[in-house]
């Protein structure tokens, strides 16, 4: 367990590194609240069901089109209908091994029956949309084991995130920042003595606690020794109580359960840029021009009314079946609407085509079949390839081979597996 100095040593880094965060998140607002509302939580914390969240968007193309590519590299990359990954060892012997080959293979596909019966599809569905969008995603991979072993996925929220990488610029530590009811806080951690929480259940149980959970490499791990405790794996995982600088859990693993995908970074930056900030000029500009089609729409169903002075007896009643007394029937007039709706209809065209291109979906026009032959996926997936280009090596090497490789680390290590042939023990 860590000191108290330790502790405020560890929130101080976060802190620190949150700051870091900063000037990604007035890009990740703007982003969030023209193509994604429901994530608008950066800068702003909005109660939960808060409708002015919406307020900024007046049409649909970019979502949609978030939408739309999401579900493309979902199908084709992470598709639930057949197996996506293959594997192989690291000995070439091995992969020449009949015995072993078909063991490997069936380790594939009981994970694959894992994957599949957990909350895999929903979350790497929302990862890919942060990518997408924000530029970066972080995706939990862990597991339950009260009632069996059972795979679990989360998708963390970015405003919840920070990360630090290591010498090879790859992210090795990761702070989530959560809160839970004292009441939730209490059946998480039932044994621990946690000020904050033993209040607030006096008080209100419903009341919300700041915890942080830092993940990193363990300083005690040694590369090429057994590993013959807990504490001597090579990642750490510490749960703090914030207001009370209260260490209350210590947990070690084999691997990082974090995956942090980045769409594209630069040589001097952590965090990913997606395709959000590239579209938002557009969407920006789109959807100010439907806010002012709107009010011109309104003003030629409803238009503005001119007359002359004191021309009208009372008062000007516009409601149906309204009468309004007038000296002169000609005082009264409709203001001309003068807007062109054919040059904003030309715009918004413009507008649409070019989200749309940003997004890939010009290129996305091959119609799915819910049977796809194993040639199609292939297909499929060389198209997917060649259009994310350099971010298809990313999310290889930064979600997908990291997140397999824990899959089977943990069910290897939990019995989920037949027993290994001679060769490969």
């Amino acid at each position: 367990m860590q000191s108290r100095d330790q502790i405020q040593l560890e929130v101080k880094r976060f802190d620190n590194l949150k700051t870091w965060r900063k000037n990604w998140e007035t890009d990740w607002e703007q982003i969030a609240l023209m193509m994604m509302p429901w994530r608008a939580d950066f800068i702003t914390q909005r109660s939960p069901g808060d409708r002015h969240r919406y307020r900024h968007q007046y049409d649909g193309t970019a979502p949609n089109a978030i939408d739309v590519l999401s579900g493309h590299m979902h199908t084709n990359l992470t598709s639930p209908s057949m197996r996506w990954f293959e594997m192989e060892y690291r000995q070439d012997e091995l992969n020449d091994n009949d015995a072993a080959k078909e063991w490997l293979e069936e380790c594939g596909d009981r994970m694959m029956g894992a994957i599949n019966d957990s909350n895999f599809v929903v979350s790497i569905g929302e990862t890919y949309e942060d990518l997408i969008a924000f530029g970066t995603g972080c995706l939990e991979t862990g597991q339950r084991t009260e009632d069996g072993f059972e795979l679990v996925f989360r998708l963390h929220p970015l405003n919840t995130v920070v990360i630090s990488e290591d010498h090879n610029r790859r992210v090795d530590t990761v702070y989530i920042e959560a809160q839970y009811t004292a009441r939730q806080a209490k059946a998480k951690w039932p044994e621990a003595r946690i000020p904050k929480v033993e209040q607030a259940l006096k008080q209100a149980p419903d009341r919300k606690i700041t915890f942080l959970r830092a993940v990193k490499p363990n300083p005690k791990y040694k590369p090429g020794l057994k590993i013959e405790r807990p504490d001597q794996r090579p990642i750490m995982a510490t749960w703090i109580c914030k207001g009370d600088l209260l260490e209350i859990e210590e947990q070690f693993y084999y691997e990082l359960p974090y995956q942090v995908p980045r769409w594209k970074t630069s040589s001097a930056e952590i965090w990913g840029h997606g395709l959000g900030i590239k579209a938002i000029p557009d969407v920006m500009t789109l959807n100010e021009s439907k806010r002012l089609a709107l009010r011109s729409w309104e003003k030629a169903i409803d238009p503005p009314l001119m007359g002359e002075a004191d021309g009208i007896i009372g008062d000007l009643h516009l409601e149906a079946g309204g009468y309004t007394k007038c000296r002169d029937t000609n005082a009264i007039k409709p203001l001309a609407d003068q807007a062109n709706w054919q040059a904003h209809q030309l715009n918004v065209e413009d507008m649409r085509s070019s989200i749309q291109s940003i997004f890939f979906i010009d290129q996305l026009i091959v119609p799915e079949r819910p049977n796809q032959t194993a040639t199609e996926v292939t297909i499929r997936y060389e198209m997917m390839q060649k259009m994310l280009g350099s971010t298809m090596g990313r999310l290889q090497s930064e979600l997908l081979d990291p997140m397999i490789q824990r899959v089977f680390n943990m069910m290897f290590r939990a019995g989920q597996f037949g027993e290994p042939p001679q060769e490969v023990k």
